[in-house]
């Protein structure tokens, strides 16, 4: 129901305010869940794709499965690279009479909303929960509405707090309604 988005964004943003996904070990902990997540769930993610889009397990290992765990593991094992500050250059105006130095901190941006289409159901919504969850944001998922077995399924594996944390990972199932409502906030 569109009134139950409201609520759930807040949860989001409040989740994020706690600053719990910022943590090295907390980050590592998502990615390896989604990597997981697609390994234990190979053959059932694979039929599910089969069912949505007619497509075969070669294609689903190709386009859709192998490329979401290399990614997860290649965020996993540049985790650590990524969050350090950095030491840039000053800008000109500036450097010129103080001994001053400037430095690049990446942090998380807030909440996420990852809103997929029907072509590469898993791909694009797995790929970018990744780097979302690798940036320490909260994410706020909508599923294609026209890939009904692959959403049921990803809504289940990502919901059930198996693999991820469901504080962090939120989905809203439904179709141009709900994505409209999820762009308001």
């Amino acid at each position: 129901p569109l009134d139950s988005i409201a609520p759930l964004v807040n949860q989001a943003h409040q989740t994020f305010a706690t600053q719990m996904t910022q943590p090295y070990d907390y980050r590592i902990q998502q990615l390896k869940g989604i990597e997981n997540l697609v390994q234990e769930n190979w053959d059932e993610l694979s039929s599910a794709i089969a069912n949505d889009l007619g497509q075969g397990p070669m294609y689903a290992e190709a386009f859709e499965l192998s490329s979401v765990v290399s990614r997860a593991r290649y965020s996993q094992s540049n985790l650590r690279k990524w969050m350090e500050t950095k030491r840039v250059p000053t800008p000109f105006p500036l450097n010129l009479n103080m001994p001053i130095h400037s430095e690049l901190a990446p942090n998380p941006r807030g909440v996420a909303l990852i809103i997929v289409p029907w072509n590469l159901p898993i791909q694009l919504t797995l790929n970018p929960l990744i780097d979302a969850l690798a940036a320490g944001n909260v994410c706020i998922l909508k599923p294609s509405e026209k890939c009904d077995n692959t959403t049921s399924l990803l809504t289940d594996l990502l919901t059930g707090g198996k693999y991820l944390d469901p504080r962090a990972v939120q989905v809203v199932n439904g179709g141009a309604e709900q994505a409209t409502e999820l762009l308001k906030h």
